[in-house]
């Protein structure tokens, strides 16, 4: 298990969603990380397989990943640039929230630009700032380097 999961799961409580990169989709570090009653939403590596116990009707399954029951989801995710490029990749994603009809995120009608074409929805997110003060990185061992809120 990653050195920083025992640091990083203290923080963890109920009702927060910890989104994650692929390094952390191995099954001892979600068991972990979910352990606190948190949400997690990883990115995963899209050429590793969980057996499917259930398809659901968003085409998305349900799978263990070790212990933990989590909702496997394969998306397209197009993102917009700076300077109006885009980038569009296929994502494997895994979730602790397994219904997709208690957890449908509210959708955008998004905007439009000067010349009638659409633009999709901007999300904007700061961390609390109890979050910087609580949940500090720990230095890595043997390094003399402290990482401060920014």
């Amino acid at each position: 298990m990653d050195a920083t999961a025992p640091g990083l799961a203290r923080c963890l409580r109920p009702g927060m969603l910890l989104l994650a990169d692929r390094g952390f989709a191995t099954a001892p570090l979600v068991a972990a990380l979910a352990a606190p009653g948190a949400q997690l939403l990883i990115r995963r590596k899209n050429g590793r397989r969980l057996p499917a116990l259930a398809t659901l009707a968003d085409g998305s399954f349900l799978a263990l990943l070790g212990p933990t029951r989590v909702r496997v989801i394969d998306a397209r995710i197009t993102a917009t640039l700076a300077g109006g490029h885009r980038r569009t990749g296929a994502y494997r994603l895994v979730t602790t929230l397994t219904a997709p009809t208690a957890t449908r995120m509210p959708r955008s009608s998004g905007s439009t630009t000067d010349d009638g074409k659409s633009r999709p929805p901007t999300w904007s997110w700061r961390p609390p700032s109890w979050a910087a003060a609580s949940c500090e990185r720990a230095p890595r061992p043997g390094s003399t380097r402290r990482s401060t809120p920014h």
